[in-house]
């Protein structure tokens, strides 16, 4: 079995870190050195790199905050998506009156693990934004606001014309079978 130190390699892929730019440390050295970037005014960002696996990458010349604030953005609108697709799933009539109960259960703990991921996710956000300048911040929200809107009109748009392919196709196969019916009575 492999140590921590031992899999660096692994975790720094993981992570998409410069392994040469990256310790691994025991949580007492982890909270000495937390408590250090603290003191300079520069938190540490809390990731979530996959289930299970955590870490706090010190700022302090290592993370891009531009970079960081849009992977984790991106990573926010899959597991908001995520969340959604779950809370669609378990409110849908006779979801959980049908479904056998392990599969109710696991629904329910996947949807209890999303919105933790996506709380940590937020909170990495917010810290981020906290440590820039108040107008940076708050254009980079206005931005991610603007970008998210445009996606969900985007989203609604490609659903309607889907919809509208749909209800076209419906209406031909209606009015073939309606020729079909005319041609046999005749």
């Amino acid at each position: 079995m492999l140590t921590l130190p031992q899999e660096k390699s692994v975790i720094a892929t993981l992570v998409k870190a410069d392994e040469e730019s990256m310790r691994v440390e025991t949580v007492e050295e982890m909270k000495k050195m937390l408590e250090e970037e603290n003191k300079k005014g520069l938190s540490p960002v809390h990731v979530v790199v996959q289930d299970g696996l955590e870490a706090f990458l010190p700022l302090s010349g290592l993370v891009d905050l531009n970079k960081e604030l849009a992977r984790l953005s991106k990573q926010q609108t899959t597991l908001e998506k995520e969340v959604e697709t779950l809370v669609t799933r378990m409110s849908s009539p006779g979801f959980a009156d049908k479904a056998p109960k392990a599969v109710v259960d696991e629904a329910n703990a996947q949807l209890a693990d999303k919105r933790e991921q996506l709380n940590t996710i937020n909170s990495s956000l917010e810290g981020i934004l906290a440590q820039m300048p108040p107008e940076e911040a708050e254009e980079w929200r206005k931005t991610a606001a603007a970008e998210k809107a445009a996606a969900e009109e985007a989203a609604r748009l490609k659903a309607e014309a889907a919809a509208k392919k749909k209800a076209e196709a419906a209406a031909k196969k209606a009015e073939q079978a309606a020729k079909k019916a005319a041609a046999k009575m005749e």
